[in-house]
C-alpha cells in the first residue's frame, strides 16, 4: 500500500494548534470534510487525475474569509472544499532551520514576528496568522497530503542560488524521509526559477514534475525569448512554463506546440479574465480566490471543458 493511501488521524495535523479549544474546533472541521473525501483512501497513482488537469492553482494556499495568501490550515480546508486540488506553497526557514509555509517574514501576519525577529519553530507555531488562523509547517503539509490523497503541491521555495536551492530541497527530502513519506514527493511540482536550477534539484531528489516560472528571469513577453525558454525546457523534459498573465500572447501557441509546452499564468482573481485566458490556450491559472464553480466547477475537467482549453 502506498503511503498516501493510509488514513492518518486528524489529530496529527493539529500539532501546531495554539490551544486545546482551537484544536478541538479544527478537528471538527476535518471530520466534517469526511464526506467530501469519501473513497479517497482507494485512490491509486494510476487513477489519480494528472495535476495539470485542473485549471486553477490556489496561490499561496489561497484565501480564507477576507484574507488572501494565508498559508493556514483553514485556507487549505476552505479551498479544498471549493474544489481546488493544486496548491502553491511558499516555503521558508525558521531561525532554527525548520521549513514552514510563509512567503516571507514581513510584519503584520503573526504577532511578534517580522524580518528582524525571525521565529523559531516553536514561536512560529504559537503565533496564529492574523490572530486566528493555524500556521502550517512543512511537516504539517505532508500530513495534509497523506490525509487528502488527491492533492498536489507546487513548491515556491524562493531561493535561486545553488547553495540555497540545495539546502531547501535537502530539507524537504529530509522531512519526508523522517515521516516515512517519501512517496508523497511524487505529488510535488517543483517551481524552477531558471533552467540551471533543474540539475541542482535533481541532485537532491529526482522529482517527477517541474515548472519553469519566468518572473525571476529577463522574460518580458517577446516570442523570441519565450522560444528560448521553451527550447531549454524541452531539452530537460519540462513541459510547463509559468508567466505573468499580462505577458501571455496567443502568438506563443505555435512555439508551445513545437516544444510540447503548456503555459500557466499568475495571478488572476477575475473569473471572466481566467476563462478568457483558458480559452486562448493557457492550461492553468494561479488565483487567490476564484471560485472553481465560476469556471464550471467540475474537477477534473469534463470533455466539454477540455475542448475549450
Amino acid at each position: 500500500m502506498r503511503f498516501w493511501q493510509k488514513r492518518k488521524s486528524p489529530h496529527t495535523i493539529l500539532r501546531s494548534a495554539g490551544s486545546a479549544l482551537l484544536a478541538s474546533l479544527l478537528c471538527l472541521q476535518l471530520v466534517g470534510t469526511s464526506a467530501d473525501r469519501a473513497g479517497l483512501g482507494a485512490i491509486t497513482p494510476e487513477a489519480m487525475p494528472s495535476w495539470d488537469s485542473y485549471p486553477l492553482v490556489a496561490h499561496a494556499v489561497g484565501s480564507v474569509d477576507e484574507y488572501v495568501c494565508v498559508p493556514s490550515l483553514e485556507s487549505f480546508l476552505n479551498n479544498y472544499r471549493q474544489g481546488y486540488r493544486v496548491f502553491e506553497c511558499d516555503l521558508i526557514e525558521t531561525a532554527d532551520g525548520h521549513l514552514v509555509l510563509r512567503h516571507d517574514w514581513s510584519a503584520g501576519m503573526q504577532a511578534g514576528i517580522d524580518e528582524t525577529r525571525v521565529p523559531t519553530l516553536a514561536e512560529f507555531r504559537a503565533a496564529p496568522l492574523y490572530g486566528r488562523y493555524t500556521p502550517l509547517t512543512f511537516a504539517d503539509l505532508l500530513e495534509l497530503m497523506a490525509a487528502y490523497p488527491d492533492v498536489y503541491i507546487i513548491t515556491d521555495s524562493k531561493g535561486a542560488q545553488a547553495e540555497l536551492v540545495q539546502k531547501e530541497f535537502s530539507a524537504i527530502l529530509s522531512e519526508a524521509e523522517t515521516q516515512g513519506a517519501q512517496a508523497l514527493l511524487e505529488r510535488f511540482i517543483v517551481q524552477l526559477y531558471s533552467p540551471e536550477m533543474y540539475d541542482i534539484v535533481r541532485k537532491v531528489y529526482p522529482f517527477q514534475h517541474y515548472i519553469l516560472t519566468l518572473y525571476q528571469t529577463d522574460f518580458n513577453g517577446e516570442a523570441e525569448q519565450f522560444e528560448t525558454y521553451a527550447k531549454a525546457c524541452s531539452l530537460l523534459g519540462i513541459h510547463t512554463i509559468t508567466m505573468w498573465h499580462y505577458l501571455y500572447d496567443e502568438a506563443f501557441l505555435p512555439i508551445m506546440e513545437r516544444y510540447h509546452i503548456q503555459v500557466y499564468v499568475h495571478t488572476v482573481n477575475d473569473s471572466a479574465a481566467a476563462d478568457s485566458l483558458l480559452r486562448r490556450g493557457v492550461t492553468g491559472v494561479y488565483s487567490d480566490r476564484i471560485d472553481p464553480a465560476a469556471l464550471g466547477g467540475v474537477y477534473p475537467q469534463t470533455e466539454k471543458e477540455d475542448s475549450l482549453l
